[in-house]
């Protein structure tokens, strides 16, 4: 069944009856059909500098980074550390 008309003239349709027209190959109303080529071009060099990943950066170091530190360390040595499961007294 065909739900209401819309202001442009296409019948609105459910996503079970669009899922049927597509598995159909049957064209959806409403949809406009593109039809895209390849270019088969090279690819256009990049003209930007490439972005340097956090740990590429100079502040980045685990001195400078405390959250990177307490990783970088091995398990941490706090006596409230329960990150680990073992807590020094």
């Amino acid at each position: 069944p065909v739900g209401p008309q819309s202001p442009a003239g296409s019948a609105e349709l459910s996503f079970a009856e669009v899922m049927r027209l597509v598995q159909e190959g049957k064209e959806v109303p409403g949809v406009t059909k593109v039809d895209i080529q390849p270019s088969n071009q090279n690819p256009t060099p990049s003209r930007m500098e490439r972005m340097l990943k956090p740990w590429e950066t100079a502040s980045s170091s685990p001195e400078s980074d405390p959250g990177l530190s307490a990783f970088a360390s091995g398990p941490c040595c706090s006596r409230q550390c329960s990150v680990w499961g073992n807590q020094k007294s």
